[in-house]
């Protein structure tokens, strides 16, 4: 279910960390990534690294450009309207140290699942018709929408409506899991969370 790794040279190389080596090939000239390394996205969602190195120093660059990034195709494996795509735009070690945030979309007729995370989330709707399913309710959302979900809170969010949604999720972790009742695809898993986590 992956899709097809991006050449897009706007977008900086990830870096390389101790514990988790990138292995996407650079350009030897400018540092850019030629692409993501497709392993990467097997155990998580890729996360942008916004830095960028030069003369011994280093810095954050503070605008991603969310589109370019290379999403991830997500779906459940015995639920067919469990299905969307998503990317990490940081999260720690890759741009930020105390948050994490994920751009997604969900097709008509699709939702990301039933779960629950590991650590608050606030999400704005930027497009589209969904519903918020949560114990307590189902809440509809629009485009402008935002809504918080306490951690260990189990909910889920359809599309409801004719057009893709499109959301920003906001976690106030650098590293987290979420815990799906669906096995996700990739990897098969009922836990999905930042590239830096462990387990």
């Amino acid at each position: 279910m992956e899709q097809s790794g991006s050449t897009n040279s706007d977008v900086p190389a990830p870096r390389e960390s101790p514990d988790r080596p990138h292995s996407a090939p650079r350009q030897q000239s400018t540092g850019k990534s030629l692409g993501p390394s497709r392993r990467e996205t097997l155990a998580s969602l890729r996360c942008h690294n916004p830095s960028s190195k030069g003369q011994g120093t280093s810095f954050i660059k503070p605008v991603i450009a969310s589109d370019r990034l290379e999403r991830l195709s997500v779906c459940g494996e015995d639920d067919p309207s469990v299905r969307w795509t998503g990317a990490f735009a940081s999260c720690g070690g890759r741009g930020a140290t105390q948050s994490s945030t994920i751009v997604y979309e969900i097709e008509p007729g699709g939702r990301l699942g039933w779960h629950t995370d590991a650590t608050v989330e606030t999400q704005y709707i930027l497009s589209g018709k969904g519903e918020l399913r949560m114990k307590s309710g189902v809440y509809a959302l629009g485009s402008g929408s935002v809504f918080v979900i306490p951690t260990d809170v189990r909910h889920d969010l359809a599309n409801v409506g004719q057009e893709t949604l499109r959301a920003v999720a906001f976690f106030a972790a650098a590293m987290f899991t979420q815990k799906f009742d669906d096995l996700m695809l990739p990897p098969r898993t009922h836990i999905l969370g930042t590239p830096n986590r462990s387990g």
